[in-house]
């Protein structure tokens, strides 16, 4: 048995090339169809994580809030006769507060830091931006006692009192 060649007419042979070119633009087509669907579906299951990752750790800070609500409660009752005095001593001062959650693999930390002995600058100006004098007069005398020159840092703070927040 013997097989022979036979020749396609021309105009076969161009169809053939068209058909070639057009399965190609058709295969190229679903493959960037195929891949941007798996973009999309890959930056989608990001954003969830990330989602889940922030509600969690708005918890976490909600959590730690409330530990430490409820220290400061606890040290108002046991304090001696109704007395109202804070002091670094005290349990909420200690700076080892902290809980884990092992199922998350995380430690949550609660610092608490007494603000009343700190000196508010915000306070030097009002919400509309006036000086006020009372105030840098306290400021001026809280420089004085801890030997920093008054004069240089409370006319800075003066001139830049446009820093200052106003709330």
């Amino acid at each position: 048995m013997s097989f022979r060649c036979v020749e396609l007419p021309a105009r076969m042979r161009r169809q053939r090339g068209v058909a070639l070119i057009t399965v190609m633009l058709v295969f190229v087509i679903a493959t960037l169809i195929a891949t941007q669907m798996l973009r999309t579906s890959y930056m989608a299951l990001k954003r969830t994580g990330n989602l889940v990752a922030s509600t969690q750790a708005r918890y976490y800070a909600l959590g730690a809030e409330e530990l430490g609500r409820q220290l400061l409660v606890e040290d108002l009752k046991s304090s001696p006769g109704g007395q109202r005095t804070d002091t670094l001593r005290e349990s909420w001062a200690s700076g080892n507060l902290s809980f884990e959650d092992p199922e998350n693999e995380a430690t949550i930390e609660v610092r608490i830091s007494d603000l009343a002995g700190r000196f508010n600058v915000n306070s030097l100006v009002d919400p509309s931006g006036r000086q006020q004098p009372v105030q840098i007069a306290r400021f001026q005398r809280l420089l004085r006692l801890v030997d920093i020159r008054s004069e240089e840092h409370t006319s800075e703070l003066q001139s830049h009192s446009d820093l200052v927040c106003r709330l």
